[in-house]
């Protein structure tokens, strides 16, 4: 079942587009949302697709598989 509204975090997982840029976008008012507390707010899909539509330069180029495991290792290794 697909979510209708989303966190930066669940943005950030599925479209491959960086918390910081949603964050951004929130704080300016071109991207709508509905705070939770001081830090956290929820996103409706359809309008970060708009925003998406209007902005794509804020998703990355490349989607491929490869990719997504090397950023994944990468994240590992920092943590590590």
């Amino acid at each position: 079942m697909e979510r209708h509204a989303l966190s930066a975090r669940a943005i950030e997982r599925e479209y491959r587009v960086r918390r910081d840029r949603i964050g951004e976008a929130v704080r300016t008012g071109e991207l709508p949302a509905a705070r939770l507390g001081s830090r956290r707010f929820t996103i409706l899909r359809r309008d970060f697709e708009a925003w998406l539509s209007r902005h794509p330069a804020a998703r990355p180029a490349s989607h491929d598989a490869v990719a997504v495991v090397r950023a994944r290792i990468e994240r590992e290794e920092r943590r590590a």
